[in-house]
């Protein structure tokens, strides 16, 4: 089954890219880092989003290359950072070249953490998330 389809089945509406319909907030929790067009993503939310709205981010950071295979065409995020630098840096870094980038303005962050299971290894691991709140410039 789908994943849309279980959130149609627990009263979850489905945004279609056709749909003239606005919202108040749009989430997108560890979505830009693992989507092949973080670009369109945004874009694609911002035309979605009231103009008094919100449009809240949440990341793992620093941004690690992520490839997936996709109809046996190997595609990887563009986001991508150093494995090498601070947190710090990392969400400065997104925040000069991506958000303010595409209009929005970050109203409220914090850091939290992101708990991931990695079956192929049967353990855990704990990532350092970024949640922004953002706004439209």
């Amino acid at each position: 089954m789908s994943f849309q389809k279980i959130l149609r089945k627990k009263g979850y509406a489905i945004l279609q890219e056709n749909s003239t319909k606005r919202y108040d907030v749009i989430t997108l929790f560890n979505v830009v880092d693992v989507c092949d067009s973080p670009e369109k993503i945004i874009e694609f939310a911002r035309k979605k989003c009231d103009n008094n709205g919100v449009i809240i981010i949440s990341l793992p950071f620093p941004v690690c290359a992520r490839s997936w295979d996709n109809k046996n065409i190997k595609k990887t995020n563009q986001l991508s950072q150093s494995k090498n630098i601070s947190f710090e840096e990392a969400v400065s870094d997104f925040y000069v070249n991506f958000l303010k980038k595409h209009n929005l303005r970050v109203t409220y962050f914090t850091r939290l953490p992101y708990i991931v299971s990695l079956p192929e290894t049967q353990k855990s691991a704990i990532y350092d998330n970024g949640l922004f709140v953002c706004e439209e410039i």
